[in-house]
């Protein structure tokens, strides 16, 4: 047994090898591991408006990972659009762990629909932080420390998320 929880019932994360109930929710870390203050202040002055941001972001996916292109519509107009607000949902929710949790649990689980794997996450947060640095004039270290964080425990909880739905994606 591992604190409680029969071994069979156990799963390691592909990220941090540690090892899970998938029947327990996922937990947003504790709230000072994420500064949601610096990553609200890196968007101010922001040189790019939702839709040249969000085609940068997918420019640099899909250049580092075509084989992701198939997973998207070929118009990335209304996506480009989505992706953005879930960006800025993510950002309002950094100080409310309840509602992010909630929130990016459901997006997990919505994803698998599209076939998201875990692996999916890392290279989706390198184009997304270097989107970031050329769109947002105030970056530095605290700026890529603090969306590092937000974007890692953002993923942890969607991956918890998808892998806590039992049976076929809807």
């Amino acid at each position: 047994m591992h604190g409680g929880v029969p071994p069979q019932r156990l799963v390691r994360c592909p990220r941090t090898g540690l090892l899970t109930d998938p029947a327990a929710p996922p937990a947003v870390p504790p709230a000072p591991a994420l500064d949601p203050g610096a990553v609200r202040l890196s968007l101010v002055g922001m040189t790019a408006g939702p839709q040249e941001v969000a085609a940068d972001f997918y420019g640099y996916l899909f250049a580092a990972c075509p084989h992701l292109r198939d997973m998207f519509p070929p118009q990335m107009t209304g996506q480009n659009e989505r992706l953005f607000g879930a960006l800025l949902k993510i950002v309002k929710l950094l100080d409310q762990p309840g509602a992010l949790t909630r929130y990016l649990t459901q997006l997990g689980a919505d994803h698998r629909k599209y076939g998201v794997r875990p692996e999916h996450y890392a290279p989706v947060g390198e184009a997304l932080l270097r989107a970031l640095r050329l769109h947002c004039p105030a970056w530095g270290d605290v700026e890529e420390q603090a969306w590092t964080t937000a974007y890692t425990t953002a993923a942890d909880v969607m991956i918890a998320g998808a892998q806590s739905c039992a049976g076929p994606a809807a």
